[in-house]
């Protein structure tokens, strides 16, 4: 995953701000709710989801929204990865 060339295409690129930051929200509750939702909405119509979701995975990012899934979503689909190698 050396080549990241791709994240000049990412629709996220520049829309993050010292203030909101929806791909890393902190705390709980109805505002880090509605940011994540914002950052997957942003994803959802990203041209390059795959590859920022495969980065995460590679890489271990446990913290934030990558390739439109939470760090709990992620973990899943980790799992789930494994388990189909090991089958």
């Amino acid at each position: 995953m050396s080549d990241v060339g791709w994240q000049e295409r990412a629709a996220c690129r520049g829309q993050a701000t010292a203030d909101y930051d929806p791909w890393f929200p902190e705390g709980k509750g109805a505002d880090t709710t509605a940011a994540i939702a914002d950052a997957k909405a942003t994803c959802e119509r990203c041209p390059v989801r795959v590859p920022c979701l495969e980065l995460a995975l590679v890489e271990g990012h446990r913290d934030g929204v990558w390739g439109g899934l939470s760090p709990g979503q992620r973990q899943k689909l980790q799992r789930e990865r494994r388990a189909s190698e090991a089958a």
